[in-house]
């Protein structure tokens, strides 16, 4: 990750904006990998996460919005096949 990179990062995604920073690498942590990733809103948090990634590929950029429930839109949680619900990314 170059200082250009971080520049670009930080001139795209306005101060006090949440952003995401997400690795596109899978880190082994525990029994199973995961991609690593970090939000914050603050160009300090910014450069922090990016500076922890440093040598990882990554994906930067807004926060996507979440999905509240309308007339168009309902959450759920899913239990696995035993019925049973899982904390954690699916």
């Amino acid at each position: 990750m170059t200082e250009s990179f971080v520049a670009s990062c930080v001139s795209h995604i306005p101060d006090g904006s949440e952003f995401l920073v997400l690795e596109t690498t899978r880190r082994a942590h525990g029994e199973k990998p995961s991609f690593h990733w970090t939000a914050g809103e603050s160009h300090t948090e910014l450069r922090e996460a990016l500076a922890e990634s440093r040598d990882i590929p990554v994906a930067v950029g807004l926060y996507p919005p979440w999905l509240l429930d309308t007339d168009d839109v309902i959450s759920a949680v899913v239990p696995d096949e035993h019925g049973i619900v899982r904390v954690g990314v699916y």
